[in-house]
């Protein structure tokens, strides 16, 4: 029998079901795994490229169960906020009880087949929580949902002395994020992650330091008491050197974030009319305009330039792509580089972040 709070079970449930696979002909795919040591419950879920592992406290003897992950879910859901007990008999029945008037029979598995993930040895690295979690949240917009090209659906992390970059692309925009780990790895690598299982990883990672474990086809994540390993994506990575312009721009621009993204938010309103509208910037003396037409009727408006070096320019943009990258800039006031009215534009700053962003093409 196992003694557990209600809720503490129901909160671990929660992160670990994120690796429980939707759809598929093996039941045990649809189980999370429950086993004790007496004193900590462990809770495992894994579809065979993502798992997640979390121990918490419990009152127990020696059991073991597979079992159905959304029915425990929605079971645990509709009981009252006090401590259960989960009783496990001998064909694998799992009776959850709250006080003397509420249980639970849900039919199990034995563990026997289901896929634990396995603790293996690679190259180490910690990175503070937080730092981990805006790094991934400030490029994962940027990669495909489509698994047209399987790389483009993944985030490469590249590791070059105590500098760790992470990277995402979709073919019509780049979001480059670099962090400083305290201590640098043995070697430097280049993996690429899936965006999706990182998105999750985000959601349940408390914030402590992370240490991450490389290998060749793995990278495991562990901070207390949650283990969290997802197979890497196969293939080289993109060459971002060689897509990213280093000459020099022909204009560049000092202006306001939040500024300049209220303008192409307001713009929006009139250029999302399902036909992918470009939002129009025009620079122009020391003056930047934004400014758009749809069949809903036309926008402008201009916008304070602190500083303008360079050439008049002017070109269209997918008003969302522009957006995403405003959004994800953590500096109140941003420079911008354009490189032609055909050319990509570029907002970064020396160490941290870059963004690009394709043109689309407008009538003169």
């Amino acid at each position: 029998m196992i003694t557990i709070e209600r809720n503490e079970l129901l909160d671990a449930l929660n992160a670990v079901s994120k690796a429980v696979c939707g759809r598929t002909t093996m039941a045990i795919l649809e189980c999370v795994c429950l086993t004790t040591t007496g004193s900590t419950l462990i809770l495992e879920s894994n579809n065979m490229e993502f798992a997640i592992r979390k121990e918490i406290p419990c009152f127990s003897d020696k059991e073991a169960v597979c079992i159905n992950a959304k029915r425990l879910l929605d079971s645990l859901k509709k009981m009252p906020d006090t401590e259960i007990t989960l009783e496990i008999d001998k064909s694998f029945a799992v009776t959850l009880s709250a006080g003397k008037t509420i249980k639970f029979c849900i039919s199990g598995l034995s563990t026997e087949t289901f896929p634990f993930a396995k603790e293996e040895d690679g190259e180490r690295l910690v990175i503070e929580a937080e730092a981990l979690k805006e790094a991934i949240a400030g490029v994962s917009f940027c990669t495909a949902t489509t698994e047209t090209n399987k790389l483009m659906t993944g985030i490469r992390l590249k590791s070059t002395g105590n500098k760790v970059n992470f990277c995402g692309l979709d073919g019509h925009r780049i979001g480059s994020r670099t962090i400083t780990v305290a201590e640098a790895p043995e070697r430097d690598y280049n993996i690429t992650i899936p965006a999706a299982y990182l998105n999750e990883i985000v959601k349940i990672l408390p914030s402590e330091d992370v240490e991450i474990t490389i290998n060749d086809k793995n990278i495991m994540l562990k901070v207390t008491d949650t283990t969290i390993t997802t197979r890497l994506l196969a293939g080289e990575y993109f060459n971002i050197d060689q897509i990213i312009p280093h000459d020099s721009c022909m204009t560049s621009i000092k202006v306001n974030r939040e500024q300049i993204y209220a303008a192409v938010d307001r713009a929006l309103l009139i250029l999302n009319d399902g036909t992918r509208r470009p939002v129009i910037c025009t620079l122009d003396k020391d003056r930047m305009e934004v400014s758009g037409t749809s069949v809903y009727g036309t926008v402008s408006e201009e916008i304070e330039i602190s500083d303008m070096t360079g050439e008049d320019i002017r070109i269209g943009f997918n008003p969302k792509f522009v957006i995403d990258a405003l959004k994800a800039v953590p500096d109140d006031f941003i420079t911008i580089e354009f490189f032609g009215a055909k050319a990509p534009i570029i907002i970064r700053d020396n160490e941290t972040y870059l963004y690009l962003v394709l043109p689309v093409n407008i009538s003169k």
